[in-house]
């Protein structure tokens, strides 16, 4: 079903998502990983769920986010910890749906770096070609569980944060013409720097590179 999610480029979510560099959220710039160190290892994730001794949550799931709804921001991303990193990546993929449908590109421009992420780039054209047409998009109400998150880079404090996305069904009017988009399923990944203006995403894609298909015709 992740097909459905990329099969239109920067109209749902993961349509915007980019493959290369950008799509692994690896390397977009020189860090420590270019030195003999092969790998970065994992930090164990925290969770808000209540442990037990039979249970362990390795990860966290956020709440919907409904196309017309601003999501919270969470107090989390004041951090420069492994939690903030979460919580920033989990809000960002939260954006989608409300950026498309109001078009108020207010959060998603503080957090995005255009320099380096593509995605953000398609993200910002898209959106901006929408409300120039009149387009609408409705629905698409989206849940983001970060599984994994990255320890800082020693050079840069870059982390890479993994996460699943379920998005639900979108309906996206271009030009007059209903495009429906159903339910769907996918990992992603990205590349986040906290700084003096707070967490910014360098880079974001599907995690295992995939290429999403082409966007259909106008």
């Amino acid at each position: 079903m992740a097909g459905a999610v990329l099969a239109s480029a920067a109209i749902v979510l993961l349509g915007g998502c980019t493959t290369g560099d950008d799509a692994r959220a690896e390397k977009p710039w020189p860090t420590a990983a270019t030195t003999p160190r092969a790998t970065t290892p994992w930090e164990a994730p925290t969770t808000t769920a209540r442990p037990t001794p039979s249970t362990r949550p390795s990860s966290t799931q956020h709440s919907a986010t409904a196309a017309d709804e601003a999501p919270e921001r969470p107090a989390a991303m004041n951090r420069d910890t492994a939690a903030g990193a979460r919580a920033a990546v989990a809000y960002f993929i939260s954006l989608y749906p409300y950026v498309m449908a109001t078009h108020d590109m207010t959060a998603f421009d503080a957090m995005c770096n255009y320099d380096t992420s593509e995605y953000c780039r398609r993200v910002r054209t898209a959106s901006a070609d929408h409300r120039e047409k009149g387009d609408s998009y409705t629905g698409g109400a989206i849940r983001p569980t970060v599984t994994h998150v990255g320890s800082a880079d020693p050079l840069t404090g870059a982390r890479v944060v993994d996460a699943t996305v379920e998005q639900d069904a979108a309906v996206v009017i271009v030009s007059g013409k209903e495009n429906r988009h159903a339910p769907a399923v996918a990992k992603v990944r990205a590349t986040v720097v906290f700084s003096t203006a707070g967490w910014k995403v360098m880079a974001f894609g599907t995690s295992d590179g995939s290429k999403p298909d082409p966007p259909p015709s106008p």
